[in-house]
C-alpha cells in the first residue's frame, strides 16, 4: 500500500500563532525541569546556538530546599557553669594559680561546609517562543494565490 504525497506545509497547531502577513509563525513552549546552575547556563547557550530561532521569554528559578539557618559565630550562646566550678578563659588560672587554662578555639569550617547555596538542584520554569519563518517556496505559493484571487 502506497502512502499519499507528503505535505510540505506544516499544519498550525492550536498553540501556533500565525503572523497576519504570513511571514512567520510562533509557538509558545513552557519547559519545567530541575538542574544545577551550570546546567541551566548550558541549556540557555544551546538554545542560542540552535539553528531554530528560539526566543526565551521568561525564566524562573525556584530553590525548593529550606533556607539554611545562619549562625553568627560572634553571638555564641553564653556557657553556664555549675555552682562551684572555677571559670576558665584568658584570665582564669589552673588550681595552683600559676598556669593559665587553654582557651577553646572556634572550629574553622572548610570551604565545602561554608557554602550555603549554589550547588543544589533548582526548579526552572523556562518559557520560549519558537519561530518558523516562511520559506522561499511558501512565499512564491502565497504570491501565486494572491494573484489568482485577484483574477
Amino acid at each position: 500500500m502506497e502512502a499519499g504525497p507528503a505535505s510540505d506545509q506544516a499544519q498550525p497547531s492550536a498553540a501556533e500563532v500565525v503572523d497576519p502577513s504570513g511571514l512567520f509563525s510562533k509557538e509558545r513552549y513552557t519547559l519545567t525541569f530541575k538542574a544545577r546552575d551550570a546546567a541551566v547556563w548550558d541549556i540557555l547557550n544551546a538554545l542560542a546556538r540552535s539553528r531554530i530561532f528560539i526566543v526565551v521569554t521568561d525564566i524562573q528559578f525556584a530553590n525548593e530546599n529550606p533556607v539554611p539557618k545562619i549562625v553568627d559565630p560572634k553571638a555564641a550562646a553564653p556557657v553556664t557553669l555549675p555552682a562551684g566550678t572555677p571559670p576558665s578563659g584568658a584570665g582564669a588560672m589552673s588550681g595552683s594559680g600559676l598556669t593559665p587554662l587553654p582557651e577553646a578555639k572556634p572550629k574553622v569550617l572548610g570551604q565545602e561546609e561554608r557554602i550555603v547555596a549554589g550547588r543544589e538542584l533548582v526548579k526552572i520554569v523556562l518559557d520560549v517562543d519558537v519561530y518558523r519563518f516562511m520559506t522561499k517556496e511558501e512565499a512564491e505559493q502565497k504570491t501565486e494565490q494572491k494573484t489568482e484571487a485577484k483574477k
